[in-house]
């Protein structure tokens, strides 16, 4: 199975973090869906009005919020399994400071017009 990582595709920020990860995505682990596209709605459809979440789909499953970002960062290997630390902090502190990192990111960070639009070297790994 892929790991699919579903994100918010008018969020600078957001976008900021998928071309983060395939910068650093040494063995193109990951491939990248808007939660606003046909992927999204074809495989998540219950996350789709969802969008103050990222979602992870990978062999264990979905996962949301501070689970989901630190199972991308040990995914990517090296030292980035560092995050794993933060599994020393309770689920909720770590959904609480993802919330309002999320609810803040349009104001902080800006929106885009419209979802992202894949470069040539990103079109096997950005889904629509």
């Amino acid at each position: 199975m892929d790991n699919i990582l579903f994100f918010d595709g008018v969020c600078v920020m957001c976008n900021g973090l998928v071309d983060f990860i395939m910068r650093h995505d040494q063995r193109e682990v990951f491939k990248f869906a808007p939660l606003q596209g046909n992927t999204a709605k074809r495989l998540i459809p219950q996350y789709v009005d969802h969008i103050n979440t990222v979602v992870l789909m990978d062999e264990k499953g979905l996962h949301t919020e501070s689970d989901a970002i630190i199972r991308v960062f040990s995914k990517l290997g090296g030292i980035y399994r560092l995050v794993l630390l933060l599994k020393i902090l309770p689920k909720p502190l770590r959904d609480r400071v993802y919330s309002y990192v999320s609810h803040n990111r349009y104001r902080w960070f800006g929106k885009r017009d419209q979802c992202r639009l894949p470069s040539p070297n990103e079109n096997s790994r950005i889904l629509d």
